[in-house]
């Protein structure tokens, strides 16, 4: 709706589905002028076929330029359902609009943005990339019309079953956890799990590769071909960074790439980067610690700046050799950080203590000053 408004003229919506009318006031409120409402538990029962022809129905009747769709399954099933019936473009993933004859989407897995010409009769159809746009309320009311249902002939839904679920979704979650192939093993999510349970808001996700080696269920893939997604914090656990991964995650605010190997491509991408001995010890107690507000570690060629906004703070060693040593006796002299540090280890139950942690770090230390490291270089050539 706000990127609807964004383009001028009367901003209508549809929705289908019980609820429908109920659902309008928050069309209203975010700038539609008028809701085509239809409460028929129809439109929920059937796959597609009831919706898309009401939807032509209306297009018949209000001639609009575009439509706007999310890129849900549900939305992509009634708006390849609409293009048929119209002979109008129909256009997926798009990142951006730039009006009722164009918008933008990203190729070669997010490298680059491209413009797309719209060209056949209206109205165009454009099915938006999750997360493209903030929503924001402009105030206002719009009038309601109801819609019922037509007769259509299709398959029809006999069951449905619900995966059971705990904490935020995916697409909700302000931090998120997530896993890949690094973990070695199914049951170190697990390990995710415990750290996503300590952080307020988290959720935890998964690459492609576990998902199809069924490590994890579906529902929790990030991706091209999973979910998009926009957190506060992206903690990327045992995940290289391939294309199609990071396609779906890489507009994340703040991203803690934690990865034993130091060549991994997600490095180039994450504002904060921990090279683990292991992944039972030191990241995740790190990363818990840092959830209450205790600075995280991590090597990285950036210095010490902030990590995450918004109450979870860390801090980034830089690879000055100087930065590094100076840090470290800031930590070793500071006792209420460092029983904050050892509460979170406990909370968690995970093997730590504070002396492996400073041990850790002053392995570190000394690998960057054999070296030679005396001030930041670009993300790719952090190497340990």
């Amino acid at each position: 709706m706000t990127k609807a408004r964004s383009l001028g003229g009367e901003v209508e919506a549809v929705v289908f589905g019980p609820g429908a009318t109920e659902a309008a006031k928050a069309f209203g409120e975010h700038g539609a002028t008028k809701v085509f409402a239809g409460d028929d538990a129809a439109f929920a029962d059937t796959i597609g076929t009831v919706a898309a022809a009401a939807l032509h129905q209306l297009v018949q009747e209000n001639q609009p330029n575009i439509i706007l769709f999310p890129m849900s399954y549900d939305a992509r099933d009634v708006a390849s359902r609409l293009s048929a019936k119209t002979g109008s473009t129909l256009m997926s993933n798009a990142t951006d609009v730039t009006g009722a004859e164009g918008a933008k989407t990203a190729i070669f897995g997010g490298a680059q943005i491209v413009d797309v010409k719209f060209d056949g009769p209206d109205p165009k159809l454009v099915l938006i990339r999750p997360k493209s746009f903030d929503a924001e309320p402009s105030g206002g009311t719009a009038e309601v019309v109801s819609v019922s249902a037509p007769t259509v002939e299709g398959a029809k839904v006999v069951e449905r079953h619900e995966q059971a679920a705990s904490g935020p979704k995916l697409e909700d979650a302000s931090v998120i956890v997530s896993g890949g192939r690094g973990l070695q093993d199914p049951s170190n999510f697990k390990l995710l799990e415990d750290l996503a349970a300590l952080i307020p808001g988290a959720a935890v996700g998964a690459t492609r590769a576990v998902v199809d080696a069924g490590w994890v269920p579906y529902a929790m893939q990030i991706g091209q071909t999973g979910k998009t997604v926009k957190p506060k914090v992206y903690i990327a656990v045992g995940i290289s960074g391939a294309t199609q991964h990071i396609v779906g995650m890489k507009s994340s605010d703040r991203i803690v790439a934690i990865n034993k190997d130091a060549e991994a491509p997600i490095f180039q991408l994450a504002d904060a980067f921990v090279f683990p001995t292991s992944y039972e010890g030191f990241p995740l107690v790190a990363l818990e610690a840092a959830a209450s507000g205790v600075p995280i570690l991590a090597t990285a060629a950036n210095g010490i700046r902030e990590l995450v906004r918004d109450g979870v703070n860390g801090f980034l060693i830089s690879r000055d050799p100087a930065v590094i040593a100076q840090r470290l006796r800031e930590l070793g002299e500071d006792d209420a950080l460092r029983e904050r540090l050892a509460s979170a280890a406990r909370t968690s139950a995970l093997d730590y203590s504070w002396e492996k942690m400073v041990e850790r770090h002053r392995e570190l230390y000394e690998n960057l000053s054999r070296d030679g490291a005396s001030g930041p270089r670009a993300a790719p050539q952090a190497r340990l």
